[in-house]
């Protein structure tokens, strides 16, 4: 690694060179030590919060070191400041949101680690940068569902008119998350839409799993019985509505292999 290179790098995101080749270096306590001299100056601008922001540090100082202390010595290597760069960089905006820290953290390690170090991409640091708490929660719960038979059973909601195949869409991509509910459905569509926009999932409509038991999860739903007593009510008050049902086109949603390699780095 040429010393251009990394004053290069050091001028880039304004951080001193020597400091920059430290975090390079492969050592478990000489990488955690100088990611968080990294951190230290990268947060100074803000004083807002001064206190706040250095426990915050702190915090996401111990996440990192915690990381790469479960690397295999022989696994550490040289990380990619492609990625650690822009990482600390961004973190700094970051560091009251404990899961999008937790995500840096897993990723500078894993830029460090051999096993991932391929697969550890610079485009990961700009998927977080553009995940909101909420979001992030949802990839881990849609992790942990995908361990279930169930786990990528979707469905697009229609109100459909009897007698007639015409109809609109309610839900354009409804994935039965435990917590969803008629009140916060648009907050989980949107986080759904910012997923698939990533390139994190994707989901397929009008492909049916040949075990329809698969389904059961969403025609139990609590959401559904909701949405049906919504469509009720509204029955009574407007017209045009008499005739309308509910309609559950199903199909299915999965991780992308970007996201399967983003999961694997970053959670």
């Amino acid at each position: 690694m040429s010393e251009d290179f990394l004053k290069d790098i050091s001028h880039s995101i304004k951080i001193p060179a020597d400091i920059v080749k430290a975090v390079a270096e492969p050592p478990a306590k000489q990488i955690g030590q100088s990611i968080s001299d990294l951190l230290y100056i990268l947060a100074a601008p803000i004083t807002k919060k001064r206190a706040k922001i250095e426990h915050d540090i702190e915090l996401f100082k111990n996440q990192i070191q915690d990381e790469i202390s479960e690397i295999d010595p022989k696994k550490l290597v040289e990380p990619k400041l492609s990625v650690i760069g822009p990482a600390i960089e961004a973190s700094k905006f970051y560091m009251e949101e404990e899961i999008i820290r937790k995500m840096f953290a897993k990723l500078i390690a894993s830029s460090a680690n051999s096993d991932f170090q391929d697969s550890t991409l610079p485009a990961f640091v700009e998927v977080i940068k553009q995940l909101s708490s909420f979001d992030a929660n949802n990839i881990v719960a849609l992790k942990q569902l995908i361990g279930e038979d169930q786990a990528s059973a979707a469905a697009k909601i229609i109100a459909m008119k009897k007698g007639s195949d015409s109809g609109f869409s309610v839900v354009e991509n409804f994935i039965p998350f435990p917590n969803i509910n008629i009140s916060n459905v648009d907050y989980y569509s949107a986080s759904i839409d910012n997923l698939i926009r990533l390139g994190i999932i994707q989901i397929q409509h009008k492909l049916e799993f040949t075990n329809m038991s698969v389904y059961e999860i969403i025609k139990e739903h609590q959401f559904i019985s909701q949405l049906e007593i919504e469509l009720e009510s509204v029955k009574k008050i407007k017209e045009g509505y008499e005739d309308r049902f509910l309609y559950l086109e199903y199909g299915g949603w999965k991780f992308t292999s970007f996201g399967e390699m983003f999961i694997e780095c970053c959670l």
